[in-house]
């Protein structure tokens, strides 16, 4: 018979199980020699078998199949085969007689049923043996998060210990990547500056390679840095130290977030703005610019066929239509502020509650605890079954892990609803800072992080001097700014808010932007009452037309939720405004 020596290993790494295979090789010649085997060919694998697919062993098994040998020699059935799969192989072609013998030194087999036999077990311990190794591992590393301790290569500025098997700072790298942290935050550097500088400071990665541009923001977002550790997508608490302050990784990750939102910088000779964020509202093609005059003009590509759209919109009156609407999107300062004491005083009611709640949670769980315990001594005592143990037991342990998980949550949540409309609120009323003097690029981020949809319509034809305009049942109201951009209209007041009480406009030669509301029908002149009921039943408008004049296209916004509950605030009457109920009336609708 002619045999195929196979030695394996289960790493392609060279520093590690150094001498398996050629322990193997040794071993196994030396069998062949003692046992007068022909061997014909040895092939050497550096793969696990614990998944099929393994290139050599494949290309074995197929000169087999061909009937360039008719036996097989290993070290043992664990090194041919960890898996179903190719376990199957090798029983198969001894029962169809393309294998009519396998050697090992440490396992005895011979081309008999109850050989096949012995062999069928020894491949399925050497796969019992590779799962349980695999959940055993995967244990370990559960604990091992459980316990805060990061199960894997330390990132650039930490070091594994091997003594301990924890990370440590790495006294020489660590200042570099602080550095890093701290320059980026100052918001002048690119990833590409960013990179050179790590590339100059002589920074490697775990790898030992110079850092890349599109490497530089997983360094830059990673919570490790800060004391937390993301594993498989999930967040961890470690007991690692921290490299730098929680106040330095946010101001980072502030920076990050508005470089990922930015509008992109125009190619050298393109002046506009706002092309790449804009619809055109009768066709669907996109918004193109050109310059004219010293003029900036948009106007519809066309790029799906004729259009309807046949104006241009000069980049001043667009700058002023989509500052009105951003407007819109803003909370006055009195206004956001009486909703903040209100999120105050529910904060402080929830936190009362959920104490209470969760008091009664762990007093009842104590309580069960000890029944569990007094049922116990019964049932050693005698008295009860253990049948009628075993039932008992089972509801407590239910009802205890039931109030138990519910604890969890109300300790883990509480509120979770109050943080996010904080956060909310205090975002629209920061927006009327943020536009008191931004310009065309200023206008064009603001609008791409509010996530507003943007569209050229035709001007609705109507009276265009300052006063509402009825479209059909529809009834827009005024848009009053504190504060345009430069060359737009200067009102003599400000009431508290980019989006506040109607203010005279002095005459000049730009008109004001007017809004009109293509949502739910509502009167400005209207009870309160009447307006936050009518808002309940039909819900907010979530669209809203703003132009300049007559002469040029309009802009149409549709505002995402819940920002279309503000713009819908913004559109009532001062007098409506007063009354606090339609604020949470627009909420409620919105939901």
């Amino acid at each position: 018979m002619k045999y195929f020596l196979y030695a394996r290993k289960s790493t392609d790494e060279d520093d590690k199980q150094l001498l398996s295979i050629e322990a193997q090789l040794e071993e196994l010649r030396e069998h062949a020699a003692r046992e007068k085997l022909e061997v014909v060919r040895e092939f050497v694998e550096k793969r696990t078998a614990k998944e099929p697919g393994r290139p050599i062993f494949n290309d074995m098994i197929r000169r087999v199949e061909k009937g360039e040998a008719d036996a097989l020699l290993a070290w043992h059935p664990d090194r041919l085969a960890r898996n179903s799969v190719d376990g199957g192989r090798v029983i198969y072609l001894v029962d169809t007689g393309k294998l009519a013998a396998l050697k090992f030194p440490s396992f005895w087999f011979e081309n008999t049923p109850q050989g096949k036999f012995m062999l069928s077990i020894a491949f399925g311990q050497s796969k019992y043996y590779v799962d349980n190794l695999s959940e055993n591992v995967r244990r370990g590393l559960r604990q091992k998060l459980r316990i805060g301790v990061y199960p894997g290569r330390a990132p650039i500025g930490y070091a594994n210990e091997p003594r301990l098997r924890t990370i440590v700072i790495d006294e020489k790298t660590a200042p570099l990547v602080k550095k890093l942290f701290e320059t980026y935050a100052s918001g002048e550097t690119s990833y590409q500056a960013i990179s050179d500088m790590a590339n100059r400071m002589g920074l490697l990665t775990c790898r030992d390679n110079t850092f890349r541009k599109s490497w530089m923001r997983c360094l830059l977002s990673n919570p490790f840095y800060i004391g937390m550790m993301r594993y498989k997508g999930e967040l961890y608490e470690g007991k690692h130290e921290p490299l730098i302050s929680r106040e330095l990784f946010d101001r980072v990750q502030k920076m990050l977030n508005q470089r990922s939102r930015a509008i992109q910088a125009p190619h050298k000779g393109d002046p506009c703005c706002f092309t790449g964020m804009i619809k055109c509202g009768s066709c669907g093609s996109g918004i193109t610019a050109q310059r004219q005059k010293g003029h900036h003009y948009y106007n519809c590509t066309r790029h799906h066929g004729p259009c309807e759209l046949k104006k241009y919109i000069r980049e001043e009156s667009l700058s002023l239509e989509i500052h009105a609407a951003l407007s819109y999107r803003t909370l006055p300062g009195e206004v956001a502020d009486w909703i903040l004491a209100q999120v105050d005083q529910w904060q402080a009611e929830e936190a009362h509650r959920s104490e209470g709640l969760a008091a009664q949670h762990a007093a009842r769980v104590d309580d069960i605890q000890a029944r569990l315990n007094r049922l116990l001594d019964v049932y050693l005592e005698g008295t009860v079954d253990k049948e009628e143990y075993t039932a008992r037991k089972e509801g407590f342990i239910r009802e205890k892990a039931s109030l138990s998980a519910d604890l969890a949550q109300i300790k883990t949540n509480g509120a979770g609803w109050i943080e996010p409309l904080r956060a909310f609120v205090t975002d629209c009323k920061e927006m009327g800072s943020d536009l008191a003097d931004a310009d065309a690029e200023d206008l064009a981020r603001l609008a791409k992080m509010s996530v507003l949809n943007l569209n050229i319509v035709k001007p609705i034809r109507g009276r265009n001097d300052g006063k509402p305009v009825a479209i059909g049942t529809r009834t827009p109201a005024d848009l009053t700014c504190a504060h345009l951009p430069p060359g737009g209209p200067e009102p003599e007041g400000r009431g508290g808010g980019l989006a506040a009480r109607p203010a005279p406009v002095r005459t000049r030669t730009d008109p004001v932007p007017q809004a009109f509301s293509e949502g739910a029908t509502f009167d400005p002149s209207a009870d309160p009452a009447q307006v936050a009921a009518s808002f309940g039943a039909e819900g907010c408008p979530s669209a809203f037309v703003f132009q300049v004049s007559e002469r040029e296209p309009a802009l149409r916004v549709e505002y995402p939720a819940p920002l279309n509950a503000v713009a819908a605030f913004s559109a009532l009457s001062p007098a409506q405004k007063s009354n606090r109920t339609i604020w949470w009336a627009l909420l409620d609708s919105n939901q």
